[in-house]
């Protein structure tokens, strides 16, 4: 199944640069480890929470990630292949507990696939909402984030809003629903955050990433690069994009240039900070050598390479946020 042009996990991207999906969409995606293990924790907890069974019934088989293949194999047979193992069972269960909490006197549907055509304007569009629980006035959606490295807030967030506005067609087809509750569940962080709205501020929430996404569904003329933290973070084409370069350069210099001598000065530290986010990885990978017949800076496991020519984008999938 091809994935959404204007996806609910990449809205936080889109909504704010509005040409970022035309300048990826010949880009194919690329997956990492640590998303491919997100995606085999979430199988775990869509076959528990499907089954009616905890997660200690799984321990010590396999998940073989595959896109819409993915299953339980008894043993490792090569990449992306994750054991079920103490770790897992524990913290997938910690999400498995708070949905079936939620879930009392209520309706679960796991990993449920909802019509998106309405909020983008994609024919045919779809995305897939990892726990939709509904109440007799209230609808909830639950996202599992299995990352631990960045701790992920619900509030304002785009990607559950167009998630709930979703399961808001597929089931409140009576305007039964008064609230809505958007959650994120991130077990490995013990961190979990929700957001609660009325229907109608949903609603009108909506009209207006309805409005984008009309924007840039009409094409790529007359969009403009908007850089910023969020849209950046995840780009594809973000190592040959001049206006996140400058983005970056104006973050970094920020207190070194001065205008009047017309130069900017740029401390050792901060070029290292440059060259870490150039390259897509930690300011610890980079090491400059003042000893060397020439010095030099070295960029250890660079994720991406700045040339035009051969920019590659290899960085994490944005489901894994």
């Amino acid at each position: 199944m091809a994935h959404a042009f204007l996806s609910p996990s990449g809205a936080p991207g889109w909504v704010r640069c509005n040409v970022k999906p035309w300048r990826e969409k010949d880009i194919p995606d690329f997956s990492s480890e640590a998303a491919d293990e997100g995606t085999a924790a979430h199988y775990l907890r869509d076959r528990c929470l499907t089954l009616g069974c905890d997660a200690l019934e799984f321990k010590g088989l396999t998940v073989q990630v595959d896109g819409y293949d993915t299953k339980f194999v008894a043993e490792s047979s090569g990449d992306k292949c994750f054991a079920v193992d103490a770790d897992m069972v524990r913290e997938v269960q910690k999400s498995i507990d708070v949905v079936r909490t939620l879930s009392n006197g209520g309706t679960l549907y796991p990993e449920q696939q909802l019509s998106i055509e309405h909020i983008t304007g994609e024919a045919g569009s779809t995305g897939t909402s990892d726990a939709v629980i509904v109440h007799p006035t209230e609808l909830c959606i639950d996202d599992l984030k299995y990352g631990r490295g960045v701790q992920v807030f619900a509030e304002n967030n785009e990607q559950l809003l167009i998630y709930g506005g979703a399961a808001l067609e597929e089931f409140d087809v009576l305007g039964e629903i008064e609230t809505l509750r958007m959650r994120i569940s991130q077990p490995r962080m013990n961190h979990e955050d929700e957001w609660v709205l009325p229907v109608a501020e949903v609603r009108e929430r909506l009209i207006a990433i309805r409005q984008i996404a009309d924007k840039i569904m009409a094409g790529p003329e007359g969009l403009t690069a908007t850089p910023g933290d969020k849209q950046c973070k995840f780009c594809k084409v973000k190592a040959t994009c001049a206006e996140h370069r400058d983005f970056i350069l104006g973050a970094v210099t920020k207190g070194f240039v001065d205008l009047d001598k017309g130069f900017v000065e740029v401390s050792l530290t901060q070029a290292e900070k440059l060259l870490a986010q150039a390259f897509g990885v930690k300011p610890a990978a980079v090491e400059f050598d003042s000893t060397a017949e020439s010095a030099r800076f070295t960029v250890k496991k660079p994720s991406i390479r700045p040339a035009l020519e051969v920019a590659e984008a290899k960085l994490v999938d944005a489901e894994d946020e």
